[in-house]
């Protein structure tokens, strides 16, 4: 009895070896295909192919010659302004600090602490 089942199971595996054995060559096949006739060129690299004119277009030579010209020796930086000092100094004792405390603590909010 167990050679009946060894025969059906090899032949069951040789069927699903030849199905997939031609799965995989019609697929390598049409990718094949596809790569070869495909000739999808982008746009950028069709305007950056395209030949450029060799004529000057001399009216476009002229205006920049009449734009105005900088001399850069001839530049001179603004002044930097001077730092003031300040108008009215404060002593540290005459800070005061506000605190603010926490809810659980049992101080007042808004207590001052003098440094």
């Amino acid at each position: 009895m167990n050679e009946p089942k060894e025969k059906n199971i090899s032949k069951d595996f040789l069927i699903l070896s030849i199905l997939t054995v031609i799965s995989v060559t019609v697929w390598i096949i049409l990718d094949v295909y596809h790569a070869l006739n495909k000739s999808e060129i982008p746009q950028v690299l069709k305007q950056q192919t395209e030949p450029i004119n060799p004529n000057l277009d001399l009216t476009i030579l002229d205006e920049l010659e009449k734009l105005t010209y900088y001399d850069w020796s001839e530049y001179q930086a603004p002044p930097t302004p001077a730092i003031q000092p300040a108008t009215e100094a404060t002593s540290e004792s005459e800070i005061n600090l506000t605190e603010p405390s926490l809810p659980n603590q049992g101080t007042e909010s808004g207590q001052t602490v003098n440094q």
